[in-house]
């Protein structure tokens, strides 16, 4: 719970912030190469009608309020009314934003561009300063969540449409009133491709501003290295079990928790981890162990991310595992993957297993079991290997196949699947036997 203190303190810097927002829209416009996506319909209405930009910003945000009360129903927020005050000060801050800027106007192509790309660099500061503050969304943002929240869709993806969609009504208006396109040029689109990397780049080099702002301490956006504490008597058994594409882990895996007796944790981990960061599975398993697909991905997910966010949805994801398999130590169990054995590298009372084979094995496997030729095997244990590889050390910084994260490495080559989970089990049940004597002495 926030004291008065520090909301008088968030409220002056998120006001800071929407002052640098409203001047960077106004170098934008005053570029006249094109309007950003958020302040192209109030321009555009601008030049049709002669009444201010400001106002129509109001207008604009008094809409996307409303159509935020129509989509959440009850779930719409009383506090989320503070837009309204917010929404007349931005309004107020873009007019006397193009009066005091007003002079940098020009037909020569370089000087617009220069106060174009200007424009993004302070927009994109005073959005980091206003997501920093932590206090209340603008309307453009707002409704995004909304839309978000309500039909459970990924915010950047929203994001993005919500921007498509303002250029393309801001272009049915512009040629509506006046018979021709203004307002939409090159400029509306290099807005989108710079201001929101560039805001994600401020948020993080401002962060700091959260030790001051806050009561407590800030924390970093970087991913912590939480170190478990646990009790020296914890009777729990953690066997964790990570392995090549293919070479049979999760089975083997199955099999010793079976065998045990033990709750088996793998692709049911999606459902608890959806709950622990508030998406639904569908979105957790669909990223489940994977990074960006692409580039246009990567962009789409870290700049278009959920304003008051410091983390990308995938780092969000693995934070939200990583607290999960944290929380697994109360109970005896057995855990696939999901750099299970890095999370509970600290974990007295756990086991780390390796299964690898040699590529052969795999390729049989593979063709055995899912019924697919030697060429798509090979694809797909390629592809397999290359992503676990990279996603195991984007979050760790480690190597995935370095042994030395593990207890047990196992060849499961030489015997059957049923042999070597069998040999495992001896070994598990002897270095528990051996942990529990000496604990006793």
């Amino acid at each position: 719970m926030r004291n008065k203190q520090e909301l008088v303190k968030r409220y002056l810097f998120f006001a800071i912030g929407l002052f640098i927002n409203a001047m960077g829209v106004a170098l934008i416009i005053v570029a006249a190469l094109g309007t950003s996506p958020i302040a192209v319909i109030p321009d555009v209405m601008h030049q049709a009608t002669g009444y201010s930009v400001g106002t129509f910003t109001f207008l604009l945000n008094m809409i996307l309020l409303l159509l935020q009360i129509i989509i959440l129903g009850r779930q719409f927020q009383i506090y989320q009314f503070l837009q309204i005050p917010v929404s007349l000060a931005f309004g107020y801050f873009v007019d006397l934003s193009l009066n005091l800027f007003g002079f940098l106007e020009s037909s020569h192509y370089g000087i617009q561009l220069c106060v174009l790309v200007a424009g993004c660099v302070v927009r994109a500061l005073g959005v980091s300063i206003q997501v920093l503050a932590d206090v209340v969304m603008l309307s453009g943002e707002a409704i995004v969540k909304a839309v978000s929240v309500r039909f459970e869709k990924e915010f950047s993806r929203v994001k993005l449409c919500a921007d498509g969609i303002m250029v393309i009504v801001a272009m049915i208006l512009s040629y509506a009133f006046m018979h021709e396109i203004v307002a939409v040029r090159e400029g509306s689109f290099l807005a989108v491709v710079l201001i929101a990397p560039c805001s994600t780049f401020f948020t993080r080099k401002l962060y700091f501003m959260e030790h001051y702002l806050s009561s407590g301490k800030a924390l970093r956006p970087d991913l912590p290295k939480r170190v478990l504490s646990v009790p020296k008597d914890t009777a729990s058994l953690v066997i964790t079990i990570s392995s090549d594409y293919g070479s049979g882990g999760h089975k083997i895996g199955k099999i010793i928790a079976e065998s045990l007796g033990f709750r088996l944790y793998d692709r049911n981990l999606a459902e608890l981890v959806s709950k622990e960061c508030g998406t639904t599975i569908e979105y957790t398993e669909a990223h489940d162990e994977k990074l960006y697909q692409n580039l246009y991905e990567e962009f789409i997910t870290e700049a278009f991310s959920v304003p008051g966010s410091h983390m990308d949805p995938y780092a969000e994801l693995f934070e939200a595992q990583k607290k999960v398999i944290s929380g697994l130590t109360h109970e005896n169990c057995v855990i696939i993957g999901h750099c299970s054995n890095y999370i509970l590298k600290d974990y007295p009372n756990a086991i780390h297993i390796h299964i690898h084979s040699d590529m052969e094995h795999r390729l049989n496997r593979l063709i055995r079991d899912y019924k697919i030729d030697q060429k798509t095997a090979q694809h797909l244990i390629s592809r397999r290997d290359h992503a676990m590889s990279a996603y195991y050390r984007h979050f760790t910084g480690e190597n995935w196949k370095d042994f030395d994260h593990y207890t047990i490495t196992m060849e499961n080559a030489l015997l059957e699947t049923k042999e070597t989970a069998e040999l495992l089990l001896n070994i598990i049940r002897r270095i528990n036997e051996k942990r529990s004597t000496q604990a006793e002495g």
